[in-house]
């Protein structure tokens, strides 16, 4: 499978998200506006018929959201 990028614009900050998500897929997005980011992911996400599951973690010493892919 190739991975296409989609860019989502988040107060300001351009983030490339995975085009397309496998069932179990997730992906990291380091940030502060947790609600924010994850409003815009699923409006992404919501369009292709993807319902995803997130949390609010640190990974790599960053701040922000781990999201999945879970139908």
């Amino acid at each position: 499978m190739t991975l296409y990028l989609y860019s989502l614009r988040i107060d300001g900050v351009e983030y490339r998200v995975p085009g397309e998500l496998e069932i179990g897929w997730g992906f990291f997005m380091p940030g502060l506006a947790h609600k924010r980011m994850m409003q815009a992911v699923r409006k992404h996400y919501a369009a292709l018929g993807y319902r995803l599951d997130w949390v609010s973690r640190v990974e790599s010493d960053l701040l922000g959201i781990r999201v999945w892919r879970v139908a």
